[in-house]
């Protein structure tokens, strides 16, 4: 809702109840022309000369006048001159000031400036000065000008800026807050954590009408640098997200494994898909207990492993091989498992693809397990982990 329709909602909801104090109308005794318009009635009284020239402000009081030409009702002419009036006291008040104008219930408004933790400060009180209304004449039928002046107190006003000075203290040691929360996370790789923080320092930076300093610190340097880090940030969790860890759990007949000749020729084969599908890796590899958690399903596990290696992508492969059995001097191995691709920032499986029985003979039971993996792994990991990068543009 844009702040002009804001006021006129004010000013309209402001007429349903002081209108009728201002329907009273004599007849006009001077014909009063307005093009080819003639005045055939007026509020009661005489005109007033501020409906020709909004009066000065003062020392003691603000001052702003409203019209509305043309209009086919009393109640329409005076709600646009209430809104024009209204609108002109918040555009001034705006120039230094993020407040909001609403009703108090007693005929006048309230200012309210929204403070840190959800919370408003309010300030009384403008009030409605004079209205003055004519009615005219003319080829189109009836219609309708109206005039509202609002007042507001001089020292009234010094209360709201003093207030708002106060409320944007509060708002510019938060920014500084969460500017250095945000740093310490960025110097741990913690990139994306640290950009929601920057982007909430510059949003509470943004609502200053006016740049202060705090303890020698200008907020016009902070968001600056602040503006600075948010660039930054942003291209290192943009890395962050295109960067995957691949983490193997290679289980034979019922031990598991995190390393060994094998161990390595599986992960080195799968991360090589992971980079021809588009994504990067993180090398080097991870203590055995947190392969463990992180075949178990921790979450806390998998989103330090992948944070610690500065990876936003955490790909998991969980591996089983069996010996079967051996017939007429052939051994045969069934392999099979489970593929879960992982979003650090939140913990989300983007994709999870379970591995059904495959199975792999050979004449030596150990080459036959390793048969069993590499069929598991041409004919079912491959085309997962394809799939898997491919959700990731579309999840994020």
């Amino acid at each position: 809702m844009t702040r002009k329709t804001l006021f006129f909602i004010l000013a309209a909801s402001f007429a349903l109840t002081a209108c009728g104090g201002s329907s009273a109308r004599v007849k006009s005794e001077r014909k009063k022309v307005k093009g080819d318009r003639t005045m055939v009635s007026h509020s009661d009284g005489v005109e007033p000369i501020w409906i020709q020239e909004c009066p000065a402000n003062t020392e003691y009081t603000l001052v702003f006048c409203g019209e509305s030409h043309e209009k086919p009702s009393q109640k329409s002419a005076y709600t646009e001159a209430q809104a024009d009036a209204l609108g002109k006291l918040g555009r001034f008040v705006g120039q230094k000031i993020d407040a909001k104008l609403a009703p108090d219930g007693k005929g006048g408004y309230n200012f309210q400036i929204e403070a840190e933790g959800d919370s408003n400060v309010t300030i009384r009180g403008a009030w409605e000065g004079e209205r003055w209304c004519e009615e005219y004449d003319g080829p189109g039928g009836r219609t309708h000008d109206c005039y509202v002046m609002v007042t507001y107190p001089k020292f009234e006003y010094d209360r709201l800026v003093g207030t708002a000075r106060k409320v944007a203290r509060q708002r510019i040691q938060k920014a500084r807050d969460l500017f250095g929360q945000a740093k310490d996370l960025a110097s741990k790789g913690k990139h994306q954590q640290a950009l929601t923080l920057l982007q909430r320092a510059k949003e509470l930076l943004s609502k200053l009408r006016q740049p202060q300093v705090i303890d020698g610190q200008s907020s016009e340097v902070m968001a600056e640098q602040i503006m600075a880090d948010l660039k930054q940030e942003q291209q290192a969790a943009k890395e962050i997200l295109s960067t995957a860890l691949v983490v193997v759990g290679l289980t034979v007949d019922g031990k598991l494994q995190t390393r060994g000749r094998l161990w390595s020729a599986i992960r080195n084969k799968v991360q090589k898909w992971v980079v021809d599908s588009g994504l990067k890796i993180r090398p080097g590899g991870i203590p055995t207990g947190q392969v463990k958690a992180i075949l178990s399903g921790d979450d806390g596990a998998a989103a330090k492993a992948a944070t610690d290696k500065g990876a936003g992508m955490l790909l998991v492969l969980d591996l089983k091989c069996n010996f079967s059995s051996e017939l007429d001097g052939a051994f045969y191995s069934y392999a099979e498992g489970g593929l879960r691709l992982i979003r650090t920032a939140d913990g989300r499986e983007i994709f999870t693809a379970e591995l059904p029985s495959t199975k792999g003979g050979h004449i030596s039971k150990n080459k036959a397990n390793k048969k069993a993996i590499d069929n598991l792994l041409n004919e079912r990991v491959k085309p997962a982990v394809k799939s898997a990068v491919g959700k990731i543009s579309v999840s994020s």
